[in-house]
């Protein structure tokens, strides 16, 4: 069955697809285009700041979208073409859905990355967690983020993070030393992140943001191919005293 979509509807498809997220808009150049495709001009310099005013206040993008789509000036610019723009329905519910999840991605990243997200980093997860991302779904791509990656941590401090991050608590003795004997044995860390991001703990988190709580499935080797590390050092002191006798 063909549903009908209004004017600013089909606007909203645009706006808000995988495709315009990815372009990564800054919000002025979000509000600029969203603004000549609803009412055929730019947004005027006050009305460009109370936008700019809003988002910066928590507001959603689609939240100034739908002041914009159900403005006079856009039932004026379709008018032009013999249309008729339409209502754009956006609820205080969806609002404060989006807010939710806006806090639970601000909550990874000062948690995981040591700071606050920037507006393409919300943008881009919010989409992620409307479109079929879970909570551990996102906690695992910021955990295997170059940024995150970059930090160098050892398996000690890897360890000690995930308990505080995901569990909120430091570790316990006979949990740590389980995790760590895994480690040992070169199970990779996205096997052990799936341990702590796929338990009651962290989902429990996830619940209270009305986040999705769908399992992270790892992918890639279980084990880390790590080198024989004990074949290696014989092999270099083999090169030491063969090539400078010590």
């Amino acid at each position: 069955t063909a549903v009908s979509l209004s004017c600013v509807d089909m606007v909203a498809e645009l706006a808000f697809s995988n495709e315009m997220a990815l372009k990564n808009y800054s919000d002025e150049e979000f509000l600029k285009k969203i603004s000549m495709a609803l009412t055929g001009q730019d947004p005027t310099a006050a009305e460009l700041s109370e936008y700019i005013s809003l988002l910066n206040s928590g507001h959603s993008r689609k939240y100034v979208f739908t002041m914009i789509a159900n403005s006079q000036a856009t039932k004026t610019f379709f008018k032009l073409y013999g249309l008729e723009a339409g209502e754009y329905k956006y609820t205080e519910e969806a609002e404060q859905s989006y807010q939710l999840k806006v806090q639970f991605v601000e909550l990874l990243y000062n948690k995981f990355l040591g700071r606050s997200p920037d507006r393409v980093g919300i943008e881009g997860w919010t989409y992620a967690l409307d479109n079929g991302f879970s909570g551990p779904q996102i906690a695992a791509s910021i955990f295997n983020s170059n940024e995150y990656l970059s930090k160098n941590l050892s398996d000690d401090e890897y360890l000690t993070q995930l308990y505080r991050t995901c569990l909120g608590r430091e570790p316990d003795a006979v949990g740590y030393e389980s995790w760590m004997a895994y480690l040992r044995s070169h199970y990779s860390r996205n096997y052990i992140l799936a341990g702590f991001i796929n338990s009651i703990e962290f989902k429990n988190v996830c619940a209270q943001y009305g986040v999705s709580t769908n399992d992270f499935a790892p992918t890639g080797p279980k084990y880390e191919l790590v080198p024989n590390r004990e074949k290696i050092g014989t092999f270099v002191t083999f090169l030491y005293n063969s090539t400078l006798n010590r």
